[in-house]
C-alpha cells in the first residue's frame, strides 16, 4: 500500500494513518526548557479484522522506512497539524530566469515563418529567410531589449529557439519564379501609380498560384486526384571521372504518377514509376499520354468516384496539348466505368509548377548521390523501387501508342478549338448523354465557371473510330553517332580499353556494335551515290 503511491505526500498520509500521536505520560529530560521527546507515537499495521498494534521496529522494518522519517512527521502533524512539504528536487534557478525566457518567446512568436512548398501531412516545420541565423535573432532581440535586464545570452537564447520551436532556415532559392522576381525588382526601382500597380500585379500572381495550390490539398470524398511530371534526365553511365561532364551520355527517363493530394502518404501503393531508356522511345506526348492511359485502365475506382482530377505542369511538348486531351477524351467515352463522369486537368501558374512528384524525385536524388557510380539500368531501378512501384514498358500490358497520329485524324487542330488551350489552368472533359459524345471546355481561371461545352472531334468522326488508327509504336531509337563515341571513349578512359568483356557493360557494347553497323552501312551507301553520280558526269 505504501509504495503503490510514489509521491512523498501521498506516503506521508499513509504512515499518519496507521499511527496515533499522543503526549507523553512520563515527563522527560529537557534541553535549553524544551523536552527532548515531545511527542509518543503508536504504531498499527492492517488486518482484515482490524489495525493490530506493533512495536516501533517491526513498523518500521515492514514498510522499510527510516526513524527519523516517521518521527519528524508525527511531530509535524501532532504539534502543527500539517504534514512535511516535499523540498526535494526542483530547478530553482529557473524560476528566476521565467521572465527573461517569456520575453524570448514573445520575440520568436512575433516572427513570420512560411510553410514548405511541399504539402506534408505529419511536418510542422517553419521555415525563415535564407538571410536569417539563430546569432542574427540574438542579436535583434538584445537590441530591442535596449539597455535593460531582459536582454539574454547567445546560449539562452539558442535553448529556447531549439528546444521549444520547430523552425528551420530556408535554403536560397535555385528554381525561383521569374515573375516574381521581375515583379519585385520592378517594385524597388518604381514610384507612385507604377509602384502600385507592380504590387497589384504581385498580389494577384501569387493569389492564382495559392489558389492551385489548394486546388491540389483538398480532398474530396467523390474525386479521384493523380499528379504527375518527369523527372530530369538521368545519366549512364554515372562515373566520377571528369571526363564525364564534357561527354554526352544515355539518359534514363523517368515518370511518375502519385495517387491523392498533397498531403497524402507517399508509399508504393500511391506512387508509380514508369523508366525507360533514350534508345527504347522518345520523351514526348506518346510516351506520356500511353503511361497516364495504363494508370487510370489499372486504377480500382470506387463506386463513389465520379470525377477525376490531373496535375500536371503546362508543358506543351507533353502535358498541355492535343494528344493528352486526346487520350483522356477516348478513356472517358470508351474505357472508363459508368460511375465516372469528368475528368479534370489542372495546371500551375508558371513558376509555381511543385507538384507531390517532386518530393519523389528528391528522395530519389538523395539515394543517387550516396552512390559513386552507376552502370547498369537495373541500379537506377532498385534506387526507385524504394519509392513506388516501377513499371516497365513492354511488361504486364504496358504498351506506347502513336496518340499523336491517330488522334490527329479524328480530332481538330488546336487553333481551331473554341479555347486558347496555352491561356487554360483548367480542361474540363464531360460525356455529354444528350450529344452521345464527350465535349470539353477550357478555363482561364480555377474557380470561375466562364467558357461551355462543345465537342472538339472533327465532323463526321467518332471517339470510336480511334481504335482503328491507333497503333503500337515498336521500342528502338536511333542514337547519334556522336553521341555513342563519347560513352565509347568514357567507358575506356574508366574502364580499361577491355570494357566490352565486362557483362555488365553489354548495354554500351550493344549500342557501340549498333553504331558501328550503321556507319559503316552510311558509308556504303554514301560510296554507291558518288558512284552513281560519277556514272552521270560521265555521260
Amino acid at each position: 500500500m505504501l509504495y503503490a503511491n510514489k509521491s512523498k505526500q501521498s506516503q506521508d498520509c499513509l504512515l499518519l494513518k496507521y499511527t496515533n500521536q499522543s503526549l507523553p505520560k512520563k515527563r522527560s529530560e529537557t534541553v535549553d526548557g524544551k523536552r527532548k521527546v515531545a511527542v509518543t507515537t503508536t504504531y498499527f499495521v492492517p488486518r482484515k479484522t482490524g489495525n493490530v498494534k506493533v512495536c516501533q521496529k517491526t513498523f518500521l522494518n515492514a514498510l522499510r522506512v527510516s526513524k527519523d522519517r516517521v518521527r519528524i512527521l508525527c511531530q509535524r502533524h501532532f504539534l502543527k497539524g500539517e504534514t512535511s512539504k516535499e523540498r526535494r528536487g526542483g530547478y530553482r534557478v529557473n524560476q528566476a530566469f521565467a521572465e527573461k525566457r517569456q520575453t524570448v518567446k514573445n520575440f520568436i512568436d512575433q516572427l513570420q515563418p512560411i510553410e514548405s512548398h511541399y504539402g506534408r501531412d505529419k511536418s510542422t516545420r517553419l521555415y525563415l529567410q535564407c538571410d536569417l541565423n539563430i546569432r542574427k535573432l540574438w542579436r535583434l532581440y538584445n537590441s530591442a531589449q535596449g539597455s535593460s535586464c531582459s536582454q539574454v545570452k547567445y546560449e539562452f537564447f539558442r535553448g529556447i529557439f531549439t528546444k521549444d520551436y520547430n523552425i528551420s532556415f530556408k535554403t536560397p532559392a535555385t528554381d525561383a519564379c521569374s515573375t516574381c522576381i521581375e515583379l519585385r525588382l520592378s517594385i524597388q526601382n518604381s514610384n507612385g501609380a507604377e509602384k502600385i500597380h507592380n504590387m497589384a500585379m504581385l498580389r494577384v500572381h501569387r493569389l492564382k498560384a495559392k489558389a492551385f495550390y489548394d486546388e491540389l490539398r483538398t480532398e474530396k470524398s467523390d474525386t479521384l486526384m493523380l499528379a504527375f511530371d518527369c523527372q530530369k534526365n538521368l545519366v549512364l553511365p554515372k562515373v566520377p571521372d571528369q571526363s564525364a561532364y564534357f561527354s554526352r551520355q544515355l539518359y534514363l527517363f523517368n515518370f511518375t504518377v502519385c495517387a491523392g493530394s498533397s498531403k497524402s502518404e507517399q508509399n508504393k501503393e500511391t506512387v508509380t514509376i514508369y523508366p525507360w531508356l533514350e534508345n527504347e522511345y522518345y520523351r514526348n506526348a506518346n510516351q506520356i499520354a500511353s503511361a497516364v492511359f495504363y494508370q487510370l485502365n489499372t486504377t480500382a475506382f470506387e463506386t463513389n468516384i465520379t470525377n477525376v482530377q490531373l496535375f500536371a505542369d503546362g508543358c506543351p511538348g507533353q502535358n498541355k496539348n492535343m494528344v493528352l486531351m486526346g487520350m483522356l477524351m477516348y478513356w472517358l467515352q470508351m474505357k472508363a466505368p459508368k460511375h465516372v463522369k469528368i475528368i479534370e486537368v489542372v495546371f500551375p501558374v508558371v513558376g509555381h509548377s511543385f507538384l507531390p512528384p517532386d518530393r519523389v524525385f528528391g528522395r530519389i536524388e538523395r539515394s543517387i548521390k550516396k552512390r559513386e557510380s552507376i552502370v547498369n539500368p537495373n541500379e537506377y531501378i532498385e534506387i526507385f523501387e524504394e519509392s513506388g512501384t516501377v513499371r516497365q514498358f513492354g511488361n504486364n500490358n504496358l504498351l506506347v501508342y502513336n496518340w499523336k497520329s491517330a488522334l490527329g485524324k479524328i480530332l481538330k487542330p488546336t487553333a481551331q478549338w473554341h479555347f486558347k488551350i496555352s491561356l487554360c489552368k483548367r480542361i474540363k472533359i464531360l460525356t455529354s448523354s444528350r450529344q452521345g459524345t464527350t465535349v470539353v471546355k477550357g478555363e482561364i481561371s480555377y474557380k470561375n465557371e466562364v467558357s461551355c461545352f462543345r465537342s472538339l472531334l472533327k465532323r463526321g468522326c467518332k471517339l470510336s473510330d480511334l481504335d482503328k488508327h491507333l497503333e503500337i509504336v515498336p521500342p528502338g531509337v536511333p542514337l547519334k553517332s556522336a553521341k555513342v563515341n563519347d560513352i565509347h571513349k568514357l567507358l575506356e578512359k574508366h574502364f580499361g580499353k577491355d570494357w566490352a568483356g565486362d557483362d555488365h557493360l553489354a548495354l554500351y557494347k550493344s549500342l557501340v556494335n549498333d553504331n558501328a553497323e550503321s556507319e559503316a552501312q552510311e558509308e556504303v551507301e554514301m560510296y554507291e551515290i558518288q558512284a552513281e553520280v560519277g556514272d552521270i558526269m560521265q555521260i
